[in-house]
């Protein structure tokens, strides 16, 4: 620091002007105060969307598109049924329907035989959102089926299911079965007419994908 001896009223005037304009006086800079940084906004994300929920014992299927029967190869059919099945046709107008809205929809896969007999098997499913609709489905077939008739005989498959009574009895044979929100119509017709294990091959159809 500069020292000042006053001599007289100018000089001591002058050494002030100069002791208040020396550098090595003036204070030293008081340096900033560091701050915290703000805490991130936390960024929200829209919550995953839940993948849909897949159906025991039948593959995805696209409504409008010719439909999946993967879950029944021909292999499997013929454990039941015997040889000689022709697999489901591609093409066609048989695509999968929507029923009462896009949540629900069916489709039907059907297997030929060439044995002379005309022998087919045409295996319906009908997929619904949930259990209890597939139970009223269910209940209505099973309401048409008594209308007028005997109730029908029950099958040991699923959660309930009966055999219905075909239009012609000689050609046919159809059981009708749920399983969960699942609704299934199983038929085996014979143009040669029906023998007398068709309804227990239906059955043992349906069991090859639930119990």
């Amino acid at each position: 620091m500069r020292t000042c001896f006053p001599l007289s009223a100018v000089s001591t005037l002058l050494c002030l002007v100069a002791c208040k304009q020396d550098p090595a006086s003036a204070p030293a800079p008081t340096a900033p105060t560091p701050t915290s940084p703000s805490p991130a906004t936390p960024v929200e994300r829209p919550a995953p969307t839940a993948a849909p929920t897949a159906v025991t014992g039948v593959p995805p299927q696209t409504v409008g598109a010719e439909p999946d029967c993967s879950n029944y190869p021909v292999a499997d059919i013929e454990r039941v049924w015997g040889p000689g099945v022709q697999p489901p046709a591609p093409g066609g107008s048989n695509k999968v329907r929507p029923i009462n809205g896009p949540t629900n929809y069916q489709w039907t896969c059907r297997y030929d035989y060439d044995d002379g007999l005309g022998l087919s098997i045409a295996l319906e499913f009908r997929v619904w959102a949930t259990d209890d609709e597939a139970k009223q489905d269910l209940a209505n077939a099973r309401e048409g089926e008594i209308y007028g008739k005997r109730p029908p005989a029950s099958v040991p498959a699923g959660d309930e299911g009966f055999v219905a009574t075909p239009a012609e009895k000689d050609v046919s044979r159809l059981i009708y079965v749920r399983a969960g929100r699942v609704r299934v119509l199983f038929s085996a017709t014979n143009l040669g007419g029906t023998k007398p294990d068709y309804t227990d091959k239906l059955v043992q159809t349906f069991k090859l994908r639930w119990p």
